[in-house]
This record gives C-alpha cells, sequence and structure tokens, in this order.
C-alpha cells in the first residue's frame, strides 16, 4: 500500500497537476485548446481486452463518442490517417481514458482525442525492436500533426 501511495503521490498526481496546468494556460491563451494522448497498443486483443483475438485497426482513435472533443477532430485525424493508407476505428476498442475523460470539455473549447497505435506498424511486438515501418510512421505522424496544426490555426483565426 506505502509503494502505491508513494507511486500516486511521485508520479501521477504531479503528471496530472503539470498537464491540467499546461492545458489551462493554452485555454486561457487561446480560448481553446486541442489535446492529442498518444498510445500504443498490441495488434490483437488478448483474452482480458474487449476484443480477445481481434485483430485491431492500425489506428483507434477515442473520444468517448464524442463526449471529450469536437466531431470535426476526430474526422479530420481519421481522413488524414487512411488517406495516408491506415486503417482507422473510431472508439473501437478504446474510447479514450481519463486523461481525454477530465480534460475534454468540447463546450468549454476543450478539445481532447486519444490516439492508440498498432505497435506492429512500428516495431516487432516480441522483441520490440522498430521494424521498417518506423520511418514512414515517423512521417506519417509529422503529417497528421502538420493537419492539426493547420486545423488548430483555422478554428483560432491564425490562419497562415
Amino acid at each position: 500500500v506505502g509503494e502505491v501511495r508513494e507511486r500516486i503521490d511521485d508520479y501521477y498526481l504531479p503528471y496530472h497537476a503539470a498537464l491540467a496546468a499546461d492545458l489551462d494556460a493554452a485555454h486561457r491563451a487561446f480560448g481553446a485548446v486541442w489535446h492529442v494522448n498518444c498510445h500504443s497498443m498490441p495488434a490483437v486483443g488478448d483474452a482480458l481486452a474487449d476484443d480477445p483475438g481481434r485483430e485491431r485497426a492500425d489506428f483507434v482513435l477515442g473520444d468517448r463518442d464524442g463526449t471529450t472533443c469536437e466531431p470535426a477532430m476526430t474526422a479530420l485525424v481519421a481522413g488524414v490517417a487512411r488517406v495516408l493508407g491506415y486503417t482507422v476505428a473510431i472508439n473501437d476498442p478504446y474510447k479514450g481514458v481519463e486523461i481525454v475523460r477530465k480534460h475534454g470539455r468540447p463546450h468549454e473549447n476543450r478539445h481532447s482525442l486519444q490516439i492508440e497505435l498498432k505497435r506492429t506498424l512500428y516495431m516487432d511486438e516480441d522483441t520490440l525492436v522498430p521494424n521498417a515501418g518506423y520511418a514512414k510512421l515517423q512521417r506519417d505522424l509529422t503529417t497528421i500533426a502538420a493537419e492539426l496544426a493547420r486545423y488548430v490555426r483555422k478554428q483560432t483565426g491564425r490562419a497562415t
């Protein structure tokens, strides 16, 4: 119990406080915030998952059924990923967890989207060694980030 309490106090609470402070500062500065929470996921759901034995999409976008970010943000990321040749699922099997739930409040112009990336896109899941897809995924994530930045600039009236 003591070790768990220590981890909560030393890592969990400071991390979430820092994230909230950064998002609040961005919201104050721009009147809105668009937050992306990225994760990696196994290519196939395990026995304890909601999708045991099922091959997952390359990208799983979680917006908790549209409650953590504006639908246009989810649609933008999904559309760009699909154009780049990836399969995309929305809220299946991951809807987004605590971070997007806590920080995503689109009615306050606070948007938070969880992006899960299938590990086999960029590494061997057994050895954890990067595979031939690593450089392509890196380039494609840069493209997605650039499109998101363009979208945010347009939304804030700072389009260039």
